[in-house]
């Protein structure tokens, strides 16, 4: 273990499963952050995260689709999430039906 593990402490990843559904409940609870401005769910390992709206703006222009002016009713899907992996992979916007 090195020096700012021993100070600071380390964080695990999260174990990628993959092919997970989020929960109803979950997808629909009002966000908690007041600069969030989307839920995402990560079917590798999921995980719920919520995002800036300049998040979201990145993931969309990295990933080919228009964002919602209104994004309640909607969220984001990803395969892969900062708490299973490096950065957001495979990101689609998913109407919560």
């Amino acid at each position: 273990m090195d020096l700012a593990d021993r100070l600071l402490g380390s964080t695990v990843k999260r174990t990628v499963v993959g092919n997970l559904e989020p929960d109803d409940i979950s997808i629909r609870k009002p966000l908690k952050d007041p600069d969030a401005f989307i839920r995402t769910f990560c079917t590798g390992c999921g995980e719920y995260l919520e995002i800036t709206k300049r998040g979201a703006e990145i993931e969309a222009q990295d990933h080919h689709f228009e964002l919602p002016t209104d994004p309640s009713g909607y969220y984001l899907e990803t395969s892969r999430c900062l708490y299973c992996d490096d950065d957001f992979s495979g990101t689609v916007l998913k109407k919560i039906e």
